[in-house]
């Protein structure tokens, strides 16, 4: 399937295209198959017992697998996309959501530690001026360095800074150093995100115990 290029304005450019997140994609493959199969094997049934009834059967699954199909192959072949100027998302199944940069207040990572399980994961997140969030799945990161068990952590400063250089050179973390430059181009020198870093000071939800911010930091939420 054709990569799909989003629209971009005039004056506007793609800085960078992010990797998609590829088993997206290929749980997609693999449903659309399944659909062709019980296409065939009812096209197949019917004309074996000379009715209509499995062709009846399979179609309602049909037309909830199709769409389903076509948007996890979508989300998995398509990553973001970093403009001059903006961020874009693309949709489950077609068209992109639009990230202005310059209502960006926070780029940085997460680390989520789920209660009910030692599952655990750094996510990569963008902080908005109207107080919203939105999650990035660009490559999260598990049971990295230090970090190697959910109730294990840096204890001295080198420890820390070391977590810190493993994470910038992540997947996720070199994403987010690349938008967290390119919001700073786009608001200048005293822009929102220099004066708010809401990565570091934003609140956490009741999974998230630390953060990573792009300029340096790395420590425990409050």
């Amino acid at each position: 399937m054709r990569t799909a290029s989003p629209p971009l304005p005039p004056g506007d450019a793609v800085v960078e295209t992010f990797p998609a997140k590829s088993q997206l994609a290929v749980g997609g493959w693999v449903t659309l198959g399944t659909v062709v199969v019980a296409i065939l094997g009812a096209v197949a049934g019917g004309l074996y017992v000379h009715s209509a009834l499995p062709a009846a059967v399979v179609t309602p699954i049909v037309l909830l697998l199709v769409p389903l199909a076509v948007g996890c192959i979508r989300l998995g072949s398509t990553g973001p996309v970093l403009t001059t100027t903006r961020l874009l998302l693309p949709n489950f199944l077609r068209g992109w959501q639009t990230i202005e940069l310059a209502d960006v207040c926070g780029v940085g990572l997460r680390y989520y530690l789920s209660p009910q399980s030692s599952t655990a994961e750094w996510r990569l997140l963008l902080w908005l001026d109207d107080g919203s969030r939105r999650f990035l799945q660009i490559g999260a990161v598990r049971r990295l360095g230090t970090w190697s068990t959910p109730f294990s952590a840096p204890k001295t400063e080198e420890q820390w800074r070391h977590e810190w250089d493993l994470l910038a050179d992540s997947r996720a973390g070199r994403a987010a150093r690349q938008i967290a430059d390119r919001v700073r181009l786009v608001q200048g020198d005293g822009g929102i995100y220099e004066r708010r870093h809401r990565e570091v000071s934003a609140a956490a939800n009741r999974s998230e115990t630390d953060y990573w911010s792009p300029d340096g930091r790395l420590g425990r939420l409050p």
